[in-house]
């Protein structure tokens, strides 16, 4: 059986390549998006070659992706809470305030 936070890491993995297309998929078309999805795949090796691995990078990629979607087309209402989650797995989300006001 599957350790509990391998499959985590997984679940949070297909969810960040999932939320990234539909990021993408407002942006740019289709093909663009499943461009830079490729892209993204071929990437995630690469950023844990040099480095100890983080447990909670994935997650906090997800929420990530989806505080950017959120900003675009969400209340703040909404964003608030998914900003104290992300705050709360990993601490590098505390700028995106910034970002909210920018935009």
């Amino acid at each position: 059986m599957m350790n509990m936070a391998a499959s985590f890491d997984t679940v949070c993995l297909f969810a960040s390549l999932l939320l990234l297309f539909a990021y993408l998929k407002r942006w740019v078309p289709v093909s663009y998006a499943v461009i830079g999805i490729l892209m993204y795949g071929a990437m995630l090796p690469l950023t844990y070659l040099f480095h100890q691995f983080q447990p909670w990078d994935r997650p906090s990629i997800v929420l990530w992706i989806l505080l950017l979607m959120l900003i675009r087309a969400g209340p703040i209402w909404v964003i608030a809470p998914v900003l104290a989650v992300s705050a709360g797995i990993k601490y590098d989300t505390v700028l995106l305030p910034g970002l909210y006001w920018l935009v």
